[in-house]
């Protein structure tokens, strides 16, 4: 009689045990974040990571399609603003903003200017005619004509001259 209640001890004991984990267990959650349907969470917004019930967490991402460095939907600082751009600058004449992004409508263009030579207004990209040349001109001696970017072949020198004291004659 003493070994039977001893067993029924033992079986209470281990059905309380039992039962005591099993409700445990229905709080937890699984490896994947879900709680197989034991609490239906809240969430304060769609960024929130911990349910407002139970405690359980997500994963979230903020959403910043403005980029001005915060979440829009709760507000959160999420990274480094796109700078403010005070004058829009489109040093590279694709019609965007090198600062911000916004577009840049073509600059009007009064007269056009072309100080690299490359035939494109550098004010506005418009395409320009190789200029009319009379005279060719190369002042800064690199053998290409400064008006019209004609190649100049060096000029024959008869008497060599030193105007600057760098010891090269500025004509050869």
């Amino acid at each position: 009689m003493k070994k039977k209640f001893s067993f029924i001890v033992l079986a209470l004991l281990l059905a309380i045990v039992l039962a005591t984990c099993l409700v445990a267990c229905d709080n937890a959650t699984t490896p994947d974040n879900s709680d197989n349907g034991a609490c239906t969470h809240a969430y304060d917004n769609a960024c929130d990571k911990t349910c407002n019930l139970c405690g359980e967490t997500r994963n979230t991402s903020h959403i910043d399609n403005d980029t001005n460095g915060l979440c829009d939907v709760c507000g959160a600082t999420v990274s480094t603003p796109t700078p403010e751009c005070t004058a829009h600058v489109d040093s590279n004449l694709d019609n965007l903003c090198d600062v911000c992004g916004a577009a840049v409508p073509t600059p009007e263009c009064t007269t056009h200017v072309d100080s690299n030579l490359d035939n494109l207004c550098d004010v506005c990209g418009a395409a320009m005619p190789t200029p009319e040349c009379t005279a060719h001109v190369d002042s800064n001696l690199d053998n290409l004509c400064d008006v019209c970017g004609a190649a100049m072949p060096t000029p024959e020198c008869t008497a060599h001259v030193d105007s600057n004291s760098d010891n090269l004659c500025d004509v050869c």
